[in-house]
């Protein structure tokens, strides 16, 4: 089973790609999509991170683990709004996923805790934005 963010980093990079939903276009892994830092460089990009959660059923014969995931989207120093939009579009993609497998696992939901929220900019005056999931998957 993969970290959540290992499957979330696949389901935003083939999201990307389709021009229709708004994302980041061209979102690519290791370039513009990161999975736990948020490097230096480029401005504009997306990082997912693995956060701690609820503990996992461990009674059934197929337990339920309830990891929580945190993402983050930085914008260019000009472009609050820009990576604003862009949060939002990744929220509302996430959140329409419910009862899919992904990396041979099956995801009955995610659950965004929050609404998109800006926590600051960096020290390079870019803006950066925070969305956190609540997740509950089993093995496929």
């Amino acid at each position: 089973m993969n970290s959540p963010s290992e499957d979330i980093k696949d389901i935003l990079e083939l999201a990307a790609v389709d021009s229709s939903s708004g994302i980041i276009p061209d979102l690519t892994f290791g370039t513009n999509l990161f999975i736990g830092i948020l490097p230096d460089s480029p401005d504009l990009c997306v990082c997912v991170k693995d956060t701690s959660g609820s503990s996992p059923e461990t009674h059934s014969t197929n337990p339920l683990e309830y990891p929580t995931l945190q993402i983050l989207v930085r914008g260019t120093v000009s472009g609050y709004k820009a990576a604003y939009r862009s949060s939002k579009c990744i929220l509302e993609l996430l959140r329409a996923k419910t009862n899919f497998n992904q990396g041979g696992t099956k995801y009955h939901h995610m659950h965004p805790v929050s609404d998109v929220g800006f926590i600051g900019s960096d020290g390079k005056n870019r803006p950066v934005f925070s969305m956190n999931f609540e997740i509950m998957r089993s093995d496929a």
